[in-house]
C-alpha cells in the first residue's frame, strides 16, 4: 500500500476549512463540489475526504473558493473555524487579502503561499483592520490614522518573515505609499460599521 503523503501545515489548513464547508452544507455536498469544480468524483475525493490522500494545491484551492464564491485565500486562513459565506466577514477577508498582497508586492524576492496565508491570518483575526480609537477632528483625519496603523502593522508582519531584508530606505518608501493606498480605501468610510473590529 503507498504511503500517505506528509502535508505542509498549509495543505492540512486548507483541508481542514473545506471539511468544515462540505459537512456544514450537508449530505451530498462532496459529491457537489466534484459539479462545481467540473471533475470526476474519484478525483475531488483524493483530496475532499476525511482522510485525504492528495494536498490541496495552490491552484485547486481557489478554484475551490471560486466555486463557493469565497474571497480569495479563505481556505488558508487560520482564523476560519467554518468557512462558508456566513461564517467569514467578506468585506474584513477581502480587506486583509487586499493589502497584504499589496505588501508583500513591495518587497523583492518570492513570497511563499505560506508566508502570504500567515500575513492575511494576522490582518484578519487581528484588530488592524478597525478604525483606531482617537479624538480626530475630521473623518479625514481619522481615516490617515487608521491608515498609519495598519501600513506599520503590514510592514512588521512583513519584515518578521524569514528570509525577507528591507532596509530603512525601502522601509520608508514602501510605508508610504501603503499609507496612501489604504488612506484612499478608508477615507469617507470611517464610520462604516463593517471596519469596526469584531473583537468588540
Amino acid at each position: 500500500m503507498k504511503p500517505m503523503r506528509k502535508f505542509s501545515e498549509l495543505q492540512l489548513l486548507r483541508h481542514k476549512n473545506l471539511r468544515a464547508i462540505i459537512e456544514s452544507k450537508g449530505r451530498g455536498a462532496q459529491k457537489q463540489l466534484s459539479v462545481l469544480l467540473g471533475q470526476d468524483s474519484t478525483y475531488t475525493n483524493q483530496f475532499a475526504t476525511k482522510r485525504p490522500s492528495r494536498p490541496i494545491s495552490d491552484d485547486m484551492a481557489r478554484k475551490i473558493e471560486a466555486a463557493y464564491k469565497l474571497p480569495k485565500f479563505s481556505l488558508d486562513n487560520q482564523g476560519v473555524k467554518q468557512a462558508t459565506t456566513s461564517s467569514i466577514d467578506i468585506q474584513r477577508m477581502t480587506l486583509a487579502v487586499k493589502y497584504a498582497q499589496r505588501a508583500v508586492g513591495f518587497i523583492d524576492g518570492d513570497f511563499s503561499s505560506e508566508q502570504l496565508a500567515r500575513i492575511i491570518a494576522d490582518l484578519y483575526e487581528g484588530s488592524a483592520i478597525t478604525t483606531a480609537p482617537t479624538t480626530a477632528e475630521t473623518p479625514e483625519k481619522q481615516a490617515m490614522i487608521s491608515a498609519g496603523v495598519l501600513a506599520h502593522e503590514l510592514i512588521q508582519k512583513v519584515k518578521n518573515e524569514p528570509g525577507v531584508k528591507m532596509t530603512d530606505e525601502e522601509e520608508r518608501e514602501t510605508y508610504a505609499e501603503l499609507l496612501n493606498d489604504i488612506f484612499t480605501d478608508l477615507n469617507g468610510k470611517t464610520n462604516n460599521s463593517n471596519f469596526q473590529s469584531k473583537h468588540k
